[in-house]
């Protein structure tokens, strides 16, 4: 495990210095002002929804969807912090990403049990869920990674999610990829 998680990391290390030199600046300067967080975003996405508590950056192709939603929600207790209310609040707050189909819309697959870890991560506690989603009365699914963190200056649960579609591809590289967006994320 000690030498997959070193395998990992260096790799994630790698993807986000090559994001650093080729991040959107205008998405990034956007989050900042806005919801007081940063994300390195590489160019080729694009910020299609910015609520005052929900954000959705995608980037799209014919065969592959990769979105990252960004969402938030007051802190109440360390209770928030399990697979249960995590998820519970993942499909309450998804609930407004649509399908293609009216009436449908995303949530997350519970024939298979997605996986929970509680970690820290440059000082910083983070709980990580990873899964699958689906859209509810529609055929279309894939992976999910999500991260939760707690913003201590604004008392809130920050949460930073990977979804992907590629229904003709191999997803590893793919999630691995929006992973290491994930791991960018930091408060002002």
């Amino acid at each position: 495990n000690k030498i997959v998680d070193f395998f990992e990391e260096t790799e994630r290390n790698r993807l986000i210095a090559g994001y650093e030199l080729n991040s959107d600046k205008v998405i990034r300067e956007k989050l900042l002002s806005k919801h007081k967080l940063m994300i390195t975003v590489p160019k080729g996405y694009s910020l299609d929804i910015d609520k005052d508590d929900f954000i959705w950056i995608s980037s799209e192709g014919p065969d592959l969807i990769q979105n990252i939603y960004i969402y938030y929600y007051d802190y109440t207790s360390p209770d928030i912090f399990t697979l249960n209310n995590l998820i519970k609040k993942r499909n309450e707050i998804l609930k407004q990403v649509p399908g293609p189909d009216p009436g449908t819309y995303l949530t997350t697959e519970n024939l298979v049990t997605p996986s929970f870890r509680q970690f820290k991560y440059q000082n910083k506690y983070f709980a990580e869920i990873r899964g699958l989603w689906k859209i509810e009365g529609y055929f279309m699914g894939g992976p999910f990674v999500s991260l939760s963190t707690i913003d201590e200056k604004r008392n809130r649960v920050v949460t930073v999610e990977a979804v992907l579609f590629a229904p003709k591809y191999n997803k590893r590289n793919y999630l691995t990829q929006m992973e290491a967006i994930l791991y960018t994320i930091k408060f002002e």
